[in-house]
């Protein structure tokens, strides 16, 4: 058995404006490569990303989110959380709720310098997916969680990308 990740095709925020494609440049201290990231702007409201992906043939279980970002900000906590859609060849792909959601991490201390990687992951119900589901994600910095850790960083969260993590048969 093996570990996998798939990666989630990111396509656009919510509405309110607190999370934005922006080029990493205009945080970068050096830029060397121009390249664009999600910046979550806000720490206070939770701000959305949306995102899809499709459940590999050979998923068997362990499935997980993760998350990998940086942050401007020296410390404080970034709370992140997911909520998910599934649905299999004729299913409906508009229900009126959601399958599982919202699935809070475990808040995550910045690194003490700027611009540092980090990796969030988020575990799943493996019964929720079968291989060649339709999954519709929101990702979420949840700064407005009733979690007993909030969102304490004073800076944005810059996501570089997210991926299904899965194991293999």
């Amino acid at each position: 058995m093996a570990t996998h990740r798939h990666p989630i095709h990111l396509h656009g925020p919510d509405s309110v404006g607190n999370v934005v494609l922006a080029p990493y440049d205009i945080d970068a201290v050096n830029g060397l490569i121009p390249i664009f990231l999600w910046k979550f702007l806000d720490s206070s409201t939770r701000d959305l990303l949306h995102g899809a992906f499709q459940v590999p043939k050979n998923y068997v279980g362990t499935a997980a989110i993760v998350l990998v970002w940086l942050s401007t900000a020296t410390s404080g906590d970034v709370l992140w959380s997911v909520d998910h859609i599934v649905a299999a060849s004729g299913e409906d792909y508009d229900p009126s709720s959601l399958t599982r959601g919202p699935l809070d991490a475990t808040p995550q201390t910045v690194p003490g310098t700027a611009h540092l990687l980090a990796e969030t992951s988020i575990a799943l119900t493996d019964a929720d997916f079968l291989a060649d589901d339709e999954v519709r994600i929101d990702i979420a910095r949840d700064g407005a969680s009733g979690s007993p850790v909030s969102d304490t960083a004073a800076g944005p969260a810059l996501l570089t990308s997210a991926a299904f993590q899965y194991a293999d048969a």
